[in-house]
This record gives structure tokens, sequence and C-alpha cells, in this order.
């Protein structure tokens, strides 16, 4: 589903990160998701999780095509493109690190309960930025 309105919505963001900074633009956009994770987090039923994980695919087409932007923005040439590359494959290999490290190192740390499986993947990035 948030890949669908991603798609459906990449085209009306790309209109408004035109007219708009592509700060300003990534800004609504983490925005937009912190709204998702506010009604996703107690919906119940079947039309609150809809609508948080649309809002999702809109606050993820800003923030993805915004940084793009950005990236073309305050870099150039050859620079560009070495960023571009880091973006786009630091997402996917952070993914497969937390999850091929989630079941054979957190869960025995954790009992198997998954809840506090995402807290234990996430507190030591927390800590790292806080001392940052």
């Amino acid at each position: 589903m948030p890949g669908r309105v991603y798609i459906g919505f990449a085209a009306i963001a790309g209109l408004v990160l035109d007219r708009w900074s592509a700060c300003l633009a990534i800004l609504v956009g983490i925005t937009v998701i912190c709204a998702y994770l506010a009604l996703r987090a107690p919906s119940t039923g079947f039309a609150w999780p809809l609508l948080a994980v649309a809002l999702l695919g809109v606050g993820g087409s800003f923030v993805s095509i915004g940084a793009l932007k950005l990236v073309s923005e305050w870099l150039n040439g050859r620079e560009c493109g070495t960023a571009v590359g880091v973006y786009t494959t630091g997402s996917i290999i952070g993914r497969l690190i937390a999850l091929t490290a989630t079941y054979p190192c957190v869960f025995p740390l954790v009992r198997g309960h998954w809840r506090f499986a995402f807290f234990a993947m996430r507190a030591p990035w927390n800590v790292l930025f806080l001392r940052a």
C-alpha cells in the first residue's frame, strides 16, 4: 500500500519540490511520516491503519525525492554521483544487516519478544547520535 501511494504521489511531490526548497519539502515529509506513526500505533480496525499507511507513502515521496534534489543542489559532478550511490545502497545494506542480525543475535537476548527486539536494535544508535 505505501508503495502504491508513493508512486502515485511522486509526480505531485516533484511538482511541489519545484516550488518549495528541498529542505522545506523534506521537513514536510518528515512531519507527514510522524503523523503516520501517531495514527498507526493506536489504530484498530481497518480504516485508520489504511489511512496511516497512505500517509507513509505521501511522506516517503517527499523525503526520498527531496533528498535527491538536495544532493543535486549541494554537490556537483562526481560528488553528486557518489552521494546518490551511498544514499541508495546505504539503506539497502542497513536493512540487510538489521534483518539478518535480528533473529540470531537479538532474539535470544530478549527471549523472543519482538517489541523488545525493535528496542534493542535501535538503542545503540540512539546512544551514538545523542553523543554526537
